[in-house]
């Protein structure tokens, strides 16, 4: 099974990539559910093990998008991955106001 990642932002910078592909069939790689995607993000990026945390505190730092729907943070565990799923990792957009 493959799953591609999207980054946005200043993730992509964190990242140093636009996407990747994580395959199931590598060792350690089992995808599951998000959370595991997740894990293997980190495993894949260090540099975002900070920002990628599973559970409802990566919704401080990031939205999370399978197949173009939310998925909030505390559903990362029950939310489960499929071959061919993208998945966006978008940072919190800010900005805006009453005029």
């Amino acid at each position: 099974m493959k799953v591609t990642i999207r980054y946005y932002g200043y993730l992509q910078i964190m990242a140093g990539a636009n996407e990747d592909v994580i395959d199931e069939t590598g060792a350690g790689n089992r995808l599951d559910t998000l959370a595991d995607l997740i894990e293997a993000v980190v495993r894949r990026r260090p540099s975002l093990k900070d920002v990628c945390v599973v559970g409802p505190e990566i919704d401080r730092n990031m939205l999370v998008l399978r197949n173009h729907e939310r998925v909030p943070g505390r559903l990362l565990n029950q939310v489960t991955v499929a071959d061919g799923d993208a998945v966006d990792l978008v940072p919190p957009l800010g900005g805006g106001g009453a005029a």
